[in-house]
């Protein structure tokens, strides 16, 4: 259907812990094989997804959604090294 496969798949049930753990992207990183340097993490929860990524030295988008709303993804203080407000908005930064 995206017309793209997959280099891995990883649950939640496979890492036996949910986000904000920092054990799930430990494990994408092992089945990746790759460095935290060599991943750029793109979600939209900061507390979910942007804090853990960014205390493990993986680079990160935040797609702020919200656009000055209060927002259900929290701050935990996580500042990403990017912010868009769709995902469509970074698809056009990056080409």
């Amino acid at each position: 259907m995206l017309g793209v496969a997959f280099d891995a798949v990883i649950t939640a049930q496979m890492c036996r812990s949910y986000k904000p753990s920092q054990n799930n992207f430990r494990m994408a990183l092992g089945k990746l094989g790759v460095a935290p340097e060599e991943v750029l993490h793109i979600a939209e929860s900061r507390y979910h997804d942007i804090a853990p990524a960014r205390a493990m030295g993986i680079r990160s988008v935040w797609v702020n959604r919200s656009r000055g709303r209060a927002s259900a993804s929290g701050s935990a203080g996580a500042v990403p090294d990017l912010e868009v407000h769709s995902l469509s908005e970074f698809v056009a930064a990056v080409l």
